[in-house]
């Protein structure tokens, strides 16, 4: 689950990262500059996490949190505060969660 988890977060950056290029809204490009920080951060996390899968079961599930609070707080960018927005990117977000946090919930 985490090599497809990794897949999803890489395509969910680049598609930020796009749309970041192309707003000009000046509270949504702060908002998706956070996203691209955060996920920047996951598409690092993920591959720790499988690396120390079966080795270092603690770190690989360690990485994993770090992931998933990660795309949480991108969640919050959006909802929280008085600018809130819709997250483009709602969908792509919880598949991301969803598919780290299997290995970790024994599933």
């Amino acid at each position: 689950m985490l090599e497809a988890a990794l897949t999803k977060a890489s395509t969910t950056f680049n598609q930020v990262k796009k749309l970041l290029s192309k707003t000009t809204e000046p509270v949504l490009k702060c908002y998706l500059t956070v996203y691209t920080d955060k996920y920047e951060s996951i598409v690092k996390e993920i591959p720790k996490a499988i690396q120390h899968v079966g080795s270092d079961n603690n770190e690989a599930i360690h990485q994993g949190d770090l992931a998933i609070t990660d795309a949480d707080t991108c969640e919050g960018i959006f909802s929280d505060g008085p600018n809130k927005h819709k997250s483009p990117f709602t969908a792509n977000n919880n598949v991301v969660q969803d598919l780290v946090a299997r290995p970790s919930s024994n599933c």
